[in-house]
Parts: C-alpha cells; structure tokens; sequence
C-alpha cells in the first residue's frame, strides 16, 4: 500500500452492488419484460395455487445433548425444538426425536424416508448435536454412543450417507439435510486423525446439504438457548419471499458477522428450480433448467435463472442467461441492470458502465444501474461522473448506504475528505454493519492526521472481518504514526500471514 494516499477502496464496492441488486431481485420485473402487469400478476397467481396444492412439506427433526459417555450438551434440544417449531408454521409436517439412541434414530430416519416416499413433496431433515467424521465419513452421534477408538465410529454412529440415502430413494422434488453438528469431536483422543468438524460431502442430485460451518471446522453452541447458526436459520427462513440459495447466502452472512469470521456456514447444493420457505412470488417452483430451455420464449424464465446463478456466485452461467433474457427482450430494463451488475464484479467496467446507461436510458427508476454505473466510475478513477450517479442514486432511495459509501469513495478521491467523512457516516448510520464504510472513513481519518479516529475505524473493520488482510496494513500504518511499533509490526505480520507473504 502507497503511504501519504487514501486509497478508496472501490473494488470492494462490488460488494454492495451485489447487496444491492440481490435485495432487488425480489421487484416484480413485469414491465420492461413486454408483458403487462396484470399479466405477470396472474401468471404468479396461477403458478402459486398450483403449486401449494401440488406441494407437501416432510420434516424430521433430531436434537441430541443428553449424552452419557461424553459431556452434555445444552443446545442441541432447545435448537431442535425451534426448528420444529418454525417449520410447521411454514407448513411442515414434521417429527422430532430428542436425545435418542442410534436404534431410535434409525427407526426415525427409516419411517421419514417412508413418508417422502408416499408423496412427499419436500423433505428436510435437521440434526443438532454431537457429529464427527471418520475417513471420508460423516457420522450422527446417539446420545449412547461409545466410542473407545475411531473404528468404533461406524458401529455406534448413523452415517449421514443412511439419510441421504433414505431420502434419494423417495425421489422427492427436493430434500434438504441441515447439520448444525460440527462441534467439537468429544471422542478426539481416541482417534488417530486430528481433523474437526465435519468432511465435505458432495450433495446428490435433487439435494442441499447445509452445514453450520465449514468443512473440518467446528462450530460453538454459543451462550445463549440456542446456537449462532441455528437462531439465524430460523430467522431467515421466516422472511417471505426469499429463495432458498439467497435464504442461506444471509444465513452465512449473519453468522459470520456474529461470529467475527470464526464461523461460516458453507452449502453444498446440487438442486434445480426455485423453492421459499415463506410466501413468496411461486412458493414451491417446479421450473427447472430443460423447461426453460424447452419453452424458449420467455425472457423471465431466463432472468429468473440468471437470478439464481448471480445469487450462487455463478456468474459465467449467469452472464449466458440474461443474454438470452436481453436477446428475446431488447426492451428489459432490469435485465441490463443485472447484466451490468455482473459485469462490474467481473472487472468490465466498461460494459458496466453501457448496461447502467442502456437500463436508465429505458427509464428504470431504481438505484441499481446509478450504483452500478458510479461504482465502475470510481474504480476507472472518473469521480465526477461517479458524484452525479451516486448523487441520482440517492435522490432516488435517501436511505441507501451504498450510495453514501460509493459518494464518500468518489469524494476521497477528488481528495475532500471532509465530505467523504459525512457520507461514510451516513452509511453506517443506516448500516451499523457496513466494513467498507468504516475502512473508508478509517482511511480519510488517516490522510486527515486523526489517528485517533482512524485507529477505530480500522479496529471496527477488522471486526466485522477479520479477514481483511489490507485492514492490518491499514491499522500498521497508524500504529506507526503514533509510535506504536510493537503493534504496528503485529499488524503487518498478520497482514502478511493472510496474504501468504513471507
């Protein structure tokens, strides 16, 4: 990093345009599609009745902590009974089993598999409690488990492979494991491998796998009644209208912001179509990738998919299909708007910056294509042009802490700080939340000689990442101005520890 600048940091811009326009996704995106909104209003109508009639939801749900060979745990019952009882307020008909043995938990697991294969819709299946891995195997613990040395894993434990078995032969439309059951390995002396957590399983088709954390990580029950990820689960599965890779994008999120990094949730999904937990605009959709394809008319079926892949990260296969969509419908506003958003996070900037313009040009009255087209601005160094998009952006939506955040890096950079200050204030008054803010008014801080307040911001981003190796390089060069070389040089060890330096 250059001493004596402020270097905005407008590519991590890129982050709250992809905030921005995957909030966005859920606007009704009729008009611009050439179809009226009347139209689209009774297409979604029609689709829903359909599909709530089709649907039924299948539920089982375990919570082991009773444990008599290993400590306790508190968590996993109360964790279980939470998620029971969400689910049946989104329609589950579900069945709990708390603290059993690996007999009783078998006997669960065989007579939900059961179920789903009478006609089960949609089948999900929690676990909470003790979990551990053994040669490539993930394994269920029953609260009478025991366990003298690792071979004794498979005799006593249920490997998750039963479940995923169990369910892949019902051939539901969709099935769901939920594994909050990546603690701390009780039985680790006995084991000859050291790894935690739990292994990386590859999702069978028509299946999401979600884990509390990631691979051989461990996840901590927390210190309230229920665990970290468990409370942001539930919480997220209640907000209508989110679909279910964007339901558990936010679960990661939360947690790990929660956790100050030292938790992220991972998925491994292999599903297609869409499915929401709480109402949303189909609530279990049975479009899939071939009938896409196969109709080929319909340019919201194309934007709907691109949606999809943007929200993974996907964004070569989103790339393909808003082409399709802007191909069938030159017309589609908010299409160009998203090509452009894509477009951006790829670092082409200038076709980001042609889609923002096409989407306005189409008179889209929305923030995104401002932010979009701002951010691209800021990162090719046009600060001019970025103030009067930013500046659009929030006349459009005052409430926007991107468009504050993006402002404040255009103002840095033209080098009024003083107004790049108030705008990143601004932001994280109406995002508490935001790193990027607070790493931009920690840099203006800095190039204004306030140490002071330049080493808090940066101590609130690390935070809020811990991660974020250029924070520690940030955080150094402050620690220096004040004479503080032990900690500078900590610091910069850790930056370079998280950037592979030598």
């Amino acid at each position: 990093m250059r001493r004596g600048r402020h270097l905005p940091i407008a590519f991590k811009f890129s982050l709250l345009i992809t905030a921005v326009l995957l909030v966005w996704t859920l606007v009704p995106m009729c008009r611009s599609a050439g179809r009226s909104p009347q139209d689209n209003r009774q297409l979604q109508r029609d689709s829903s009745q359909t599909n709530r009639a089709s649907e039924r939801r299948i539920a089982l749900v375990i919570g082991n902590g009773a444990y008599t060979n290993v400590p306790p745990l508190k968590n996993p019952p109360n964790d279980a009974t939470l998620v029971a009882t969400t689910l049946k307020k989104l329609g589950f008909e579900v069945s709990v089993g708390m603290n059993k043995s690996q007999r009783e938990m078998k006997q669960l697991i065989r007579s939900f598999g059961q179920r789903l294969r009478a006609g089960g819709g949609v089948g999900l299946f929690y676990f909470a409690g003790h979990g551990v891995q053994s040669k490539g195997h993930n394994y269920l613990i029953p609260v009478d488990a025991d366990i003298q040395n690792e071979a004794d894993v498979e005799d006593v434990g249920v490997d998750v492979n039963y479940v995923l078995n169990m369910i892949e032969d019902a051939q539901s439309a969709l099935n769901i494991v939920i594994l909050d059951a990546c603690r701390n390995n009780p039985f680790a002396r006995s084991f000859r491998s050291a790894q935690g957590g739990l292994a990386q399983v590859k999702a069978p088709t028509g299946t999401l796998i979600a884990y509390a954390t990631a691979p051989d990580s461990t996840a901590a029950d927390g210190d309230r009644a229920n665990s970290p990820y468990t409370e942001e689960l539930t919480k997220q599965m209640e907000t209508p209208g989110v679909v279910l890779e964007t339901m558990f994008r936010r679960v990661t999120e939360q947690v790990s912001s929660r956790t100050g990094g030292r938790q992220e949730p991972w998925v491994s999904d292999n599903h297609k179509g869409e499915f929401y937990f709480s109402s949303g605009p189909t609530n279990a959709s049975s479009t899939t990738t071939a009938k896409i394809d196969a109709v080929a008319v319909d340019p919201q079926q194309y934007y709907a998919r691109s949606l999809a892949h943007f929200n993974r990260g996907e964004l070569d296969r989103a790339l393909v299909d808003i082409n399709k969509a802007i191909k069938l419908s030159p017309a589609f506003a908010q299409a160009y708007a998203i090509r452009a958003g894509i477009y951006h996070l790829k670092n082409n900037l200038d076709n980001a910056i042609t889609d923002s313009s096409k989407a306005i040009d189409l008179n889209l009255n929305h923030e995104a294509p401002y932010l979009v087209r701002g951010g691209s601005y800021n990162v090719k160094g046009s600060y001019d042009q970025a103030l009067a998009d930013f500046n659009k952006a929030i006349q459009i939506n005052p409430q926007s802490a991107p468009a504050y955040s993006g402002r404040g890096v255009s103002y840095s950079g033209k080098g009024d700080y003083d107004k790049a200050i108030a705008d990143y204030t601004r932001g994280i008054t109406l995002d508490p939340n935001e790193m990027q803010a607070y790493y931009n008014r920690g840099a203006a801080y800095f190039q204004k000689k306030n140490y002071d307040l330049a080493l808090a911001d940066f101590s609130k981003t690390i935070q809020l990442n811990p991660k974020l190796a250029v924070a520690y390089n940030y955080r150094a060069l402050v620690y220096e101005k004040k004479g503080d070389m032990t900690r500078a040089e900590a610091d910069r060890k850790k930056y370079r520890e998280l950037y592979g330096i030598n």
